[in-house]
């Protein structure tokens, strides 16, 4: 079975992130998904102190003994990662950003390889991760939904699967544009098992 890994970085009270990804977990599943999902700001999570034991004293495993242990975990098996974010000049916010530097760098090797001409650190597990992203802003900004998706495409990168799709949500919208975004993000990803 497929597994999905889904991270909310949304703050109380933004209910149109909470809303998506419900109608993203109720539609994977349905397709035959296996779903973990983490509200972040429900988390004890610490942040990175940039000491690299990931990498060469406890490999793969930070250490930071917090709620990071069980992302870092999940992140290692998962197929597919969701991105859920309030987006903060183009890129990820704040709750976001300390959970991705505490998974990613554990999950990446210290090591060094050429993927379509760029370096990059290969993915530990070997796996093919496709990466969705959800984000928000008040009303539209067209600058800061360009930055957003190119900031996905280029972590895609890191998981040397460049296939990535990502979504902007504004306040106000109803439920059943949400669930129309985030079905096209599932199509878009091609995310049958």
């Amino acid at each position: 079975m497929m597994k999905a890994l889904i991270l909310n970085g949304s703050a109380p009270g933004q209910t149109l992130l909470d809303q998506a990804q419900d109608k993203l977990i109720d539609l994977l599943k349905n397709l035959g998904w296996e779903v973990t999902a983490f509200r972040l700001r429900d988390m004890n999570l610490q942040e990175c102190v940039g000491c690299f034991n990931c990498w060469v004293k406890t490999p793969g495993l930070c250490s930071t003994q917090d709620d990071g242990t069980e992302l870092n975990r999940q992140l290692f098996q998962s197929d597919l990662m969701t991105l859920i974010t309030p987006i903060q000049f183009g890129g990820y916010g704040f709750l976001l950003k300390r959970a991705l530097e505490r998974t990613v760098l554990p999950n990446l090797l210290p090591s060094f390889v050429s993927f379509q001409g760029e370096t990059h650190h290969p993915w530990r597990s070997g796996r093919k991760v496709r990466l969705m992203g959800i984000g928000s802003l008040p009303a539209q900004d067209a600058e800061s939904e360009r930055i957003f998706d190119d900031l996905l495409k280029r972590n895609s990168m890191n998981f040397q699967n460049p296939p990535h799709s990502s979504a902007v949500l504004y306040e106000g919208m109803t439920e059943d544009s949400v669930q129309l975004i985030v079905q096209d993000l599932v199509a878009q990803l091609g995310a049958r098992p």
